[in-house]
């Protein structure tokens, strides 16, 4: 089963083609004579419970789910490849 992200008020900018589509999509019977109505409030019923709306600030909800990672930084600055070639080939001319 596919997961619907729809909300409510992104399926009120879809033509009745698009919702039509988008049932197929995801293998919901409609008929052809179903009004706009009829399509949205089929999705909205097949869309699971546990999404959530798009209201909330989705950046704080990742900062809340993730765990904290300790990044450890080298502390010797690093160079550039480049930079290392040239002081390896300085080296090996001496």
């Amino acid at each position: 089963m596919r997961k619907i992200n729809y909300t409510e008020t992104d399926l009120e900018g879809f033509t009745l083609k698009e919702l039509q589509r988008i049932c197929r999509y995801y293998d919901i019977e409609y008929f052809p004579s179903w009004s706009k109505d009829k399509l949205k409030k089929e999705i909205l019923d097949y869309a699971p419970a546990e999404t959530l709306p798009r209201t909330y600030n989705q950046k704080a909800i990742f900062e809340v789910m993730t765990p904290e990672i300790n990044v450890i930084t080298p502390t010797v600055p690093t160079k550039s490849v480049r930079v290392q070639r040239i002081e390896d080939s300085m080296r090996k001319d001496k």
